[in-house]
């Protein structure tokens, strides 16, 4: 949660829409679950939403992206799967920015080049997730199912060598 409030103050600086709200629930859905990283995700948006002078915009973005984000990455079983994700909330946070400022501002242009800013976010929580995920895994000796795949891959050199120096071992 930290993480997500301090990216969020140095994000802003640049425009309030690049802000990866939705990088929380879509880590704490890979480490912990969908249920607390639904909660979660809410309860960030929301205070996110209040950080930025109680911006609705922003806490809609954050929950719609976050829900999509945490849907896809419950569903995740490789690390391609979560750049997958990533890309999602980006098109997500596209239509939502794009839905939100075209009914406030009633141009199509300009809340299409502000709704841009929704492609950076959803950019951003992929990066950060799939750069930041061992770390979290790591430091609280976490094994996700994306870890577990990684091990379970027959081309890994540890099996291969496994196979060749103890092929009943390897069998079994």
């Amino acid at each position: 949660i930290w993480v997500v409030l301090g990216l969020a103050l140095a994000t802003s600086q640049l425009h309030q829409y690049l802000i990866p709200i939705s990088l929380g629930a879509m880590l704490l859905t890979v480490l912990i679950g969908p249920t607390t990283a639904g909660i979660i995700n809410i309860a960030l948006s929301i205070l996110v939403g209040i950080m930025l002078d109680n911006s609705l915009n922003i806490m809609i973005m954050g929950i719609t992206g976050g829900i999509i984000g945490t849907y896809l990455c419950d569903r995740a079983e490789q690390r391609n799967a979560l750049v997958w994700a990533g890309l999602a909330v980006s098109c997500v946070n596209l239509m939502s920015i794009f839905s939100l400022e075209i009914l406030s501002s009633s141009e199509w242009f300009s809340s299409l080049k502000i709704s841009t800013w929704g492609i950076g976010s959803g950019l951003l929580s992929g990066v950060f997730l799939i750069g930041t995920l061992p770390i979290w895994e790591n430091l609280f000796g976490i094994v996700t199912p994306i870890r577990l795949m990684e091990l379970a891959n027959p081309n890994h050199p540890i099996l291969k060598r496994l196979l060749m120096e103890a092929p009943g071992t390897y069998h079994h």
